[in-house]
């Protein structure tokens, strides 16, 4: 269940007290794979408006990865070259 499962079912006047997550969640997610490169998480999350992606190995999650990872492995490197000069 996303956050925009959740906002369209408030949208949709539905009380979320009553009913369960599969009445709402998506029903074929959109996931990476672990060899999926960074680059094309972020295309997935800009393209999908998506704040974090499901990691997935032999069809079970092994984990997410959110926007701020991606940035912090994006900015962390270049921070650590301008500190050094």
């Amino acid at each position: 269940v996303t956050a925009f499962d959740l906002l369209g079912a408030l949208r949709e006047g539905m009380n979320l007290d009553d009913f369960n997550a599969d009445r709402i969640m998506s029903k074929e997610p959109i996931t990476a794979g672990i060899e999926t490169r960074a680059e094309d998480l972020v295309e997935m999350m800009l393209e999908n408006n998506f704040t974090m992606v499901p990691i997935i190995k032999d069809r079970r999650l092994v984990g997410i990865v959110d926007r701020a990872s991606l940035m912090e492995a994006y900015i962390e490197p270049a921070l650590r070259r301008y500190v050094k000069e």
